[in-house]
């Protein structure tokens, strides 16, 4: 029923008028991920006219969700999120056509999933997804309005690239899986996540009727309640806006076996596609356990733990979350080989030359990057470096004299970040010289908890801005055991000593920096004036020594 009374109250408003709801009427949304945050947003860009709406979900509903999944009640669980949502939906707006898509979204299907659409709104609950759906809307065109919510944050980006910074440009690596919190692990506030939601479908009218994306992160703290609003640069060296790198959508795929996240749902997802019958596979499954129907979805509950699996449609199967053992099916990272090199963040203390030693033995060829707080301290820190890559044999190292952007980040942002900005800091200058030498990796030598920059928190902080994977083989070593092997390998006279890099840091430093605490500090900060200041001038200084033994000449060479 679409009378002309209907959307009057919205009409009315001079943003929108007659003019911006014809525009609605005739646009076309996807609404990829149906929990907390795609359940309010679809409800309110059907309630608003939006003529076409697809819906696209591979799980099922769970008990568990109608804490703060507004579009489902008891009747639908276990039931396809997608199916029940589209019934839901059309109920509330049968002028609008609702597609329900219960189905899987990765580089095999994206392209298909959003044909013909005109804006993406991101209710997916893993990072993986969001780089492939940040690629597909920059190569259609199209704008991406990403939102999330933990705990009693939340945050909502509107992308259209170029006008705007895309999600890469401030994720620029995936952190490695499972070391992210999740509703499970955090908790999740539900006005918080209905509020980010809300914000997602007000973004997405506002530019399917022709206004501009701002540019701006908006980060929600739902129990004050406020909104920070934190304006996002492009990043000239994103690998998917500045260098056009498809990392995800040209992904060949490969696994077929994955967790969701949150739960202890499994999705498998197998490569090959063709019809399915449905009901003959349950019945072969029915060895395993009891097989159902439900809808579009096949359940399967197997095992002597309860776990089960469903099989959505033609080519993807998923999992609804059950109580079961841990299990974590992931590709390898480097398919069947080391990678080839890696830039070492070289101090003068015991851990950096253990860790370099340790990945040189593995067979990564490394260069050296030692970061110097000269000119506000003397350069024997430097000296220490030098002489510690003759130890271990490292040919290249890279002095970074830090010591005048580490003082303006003193200055300029709150000192209780001070750790981490500075290693975020430290990390796009080694990626940058990763560049240069073309490396596949940064080791450090980081120990789990052993200052504030090293818990868990700061971690994932520092891993974020990363550009390639940064390897830590010391994670979980404790000192002792890293004191005894610069002892064996012959660094231990030249580490031992006062280290300098607190000089200036606060007493009582944050150890759980929240993602968006950092972002606003960095605001503060002219990130790529100070990453071309520090890196001005800077040359490899070259070096011979004995160091560690490897396998092979080959290696030696690969490392060169």
């Amino acid at each position: 029923m679409a009378g002309p009374d209907r959307y009057r109250r919205q009409t009315v408003l001079p943003e929108i008028g007659a003019k911006g709801q014809r525009a609605l009427g005739s646009s076309r949304v996807a609404i990829v991920g149906l929990g907390a945050l795609g359940s309010v947003s679809s409800d309110l860009l059907v309630r608003a006219g939006v003529g076409r709406v697809r819906l696209v979900d591979r799980d099922v509903v769970e008990l568990v969700n109608l804490q703060r999944q507004t579009l489902y009640s008891e009747a639908d669980v276990e039931t396809p999120k997608a199916e029940a949502a589209a019934r839901r939906l059309q109920s509330v707006n049968a002028a609008v056509r609702v597609e329900a898509v219960p189905r899987d979204v990765h580089s095999g299907t994206v392209r298909e999933i959003l044909a013909d659409i005109d804006a993406i709104i991101d209710g997916t609950d893993n990072l993986e997804t969001r780089f492939l759906l940040n690629e597909a809307a920059m190569d259609r065109g199209i704008p991406l309005v990403y939102g999330g919510a933990i705990a009693t944050y939340g945050m909502v980006f509107t992308i259209r690239s170029p006008e705007t910074a895309c999600f890469r440009c401030f994720n620029p690596n995936a952190p490695p899986p499972g070391s992210l919190p999740t509703c499970e692990t955090a908790g999740i506030f539900n006005a918080v996540s209905a509020e980010v939601g809300a914000i997602q479908a007000g973004e997405a009218i506002r530019v399917l009727v022709g206004q501009a994306p701002s540019g701006d992160l908006l980060v929600i703290d739902g129990w004050r309640p406020e909104i920070q609003r934190i304006h996002l640069a492009r990043r000239r060296d994103c690998a998917a806006c500045g260098r056009g790198e498809r990392e995800y959508l040209g992904a060949r795929r490969s696994q077929v076996l994955a967790s969701i996240c949150g739960s202890d749902t499994i999705s498998l997802d197998p490569i090959r596609s063709g019809a399915i019958d449905l009901d003959g596979l349950g019945r072969r499954l029915e060895a395993l356990g009891s097989a159902r129907r439900a809808g579009g979805v096949l359940l399967v509950d197997v095992g002597v733990d309860g776990s089960r699996c469903s099989r959505t449609d033609a080519r993807s199967f998923e999992g609804s979350r059950t109580r079961r053992r841990r299990v974590q099916c992931t590709p390898n990272m480097w398919g069947s080989e080391m990678p080839h090199k890696g830039v070492l963040l070289l101090s003068g203390g015991f851990d950096s030359p253990v860790a370099g030693d340790l990945m040189a033995r593995q067979g990564l060829g490394l260069v050296a990057a030692h970061f110097s707080l000269e000119p506000i301290t003397d350069e024997a820190a430097a000296v220490k470096a030098r002489t510690l890559c003759g130890i271990l044999g490292i040919p290249s190292l890279y002095v970074v004299r830090v010591g005048t952007a580490f003082a303006e980040v003193a200055h300029a942002a709150n000192r209780r970040f001070y750790f981490v900005l500075t290693k975020r800091l430290m990390v796009r200058l080694a990626d940058a010289l990763a560049d240069r030498e073309r490396a596949d990796v940064l080791v450090t030598g980081e120990n789990l908890g052993q200052v504030s920059s090293q818990t868990l928190a700061s971690l994932r902080a520092i891993d974020a801005v990363a550009r390639r994977p940064v390897l830590r083989p010391l994670i979980g070593f404790d000192k002792q055991e890293v004191v005894d092997r610069a002892r064996e390998i012959g660094t231990y006279e030249v580490s031992k000593g006062p280290e300098i890099c607190d000089l200036l840091g606060p007493s009582r430093p944050s150890t759980h920096a929240r993602m968006d605490q950092i972002l606003g500090e960095e605001a503060k900060l002219d990130l790529e004036r100070l990453v071309a200041m520090c890196l001005d001038r800077v040359e490899a200084e070259k070096f011979m020594g004995h160091g560690p033994a490897r396998s092979s000449s080959s290696e030696l060479q690969g490392a060169s």
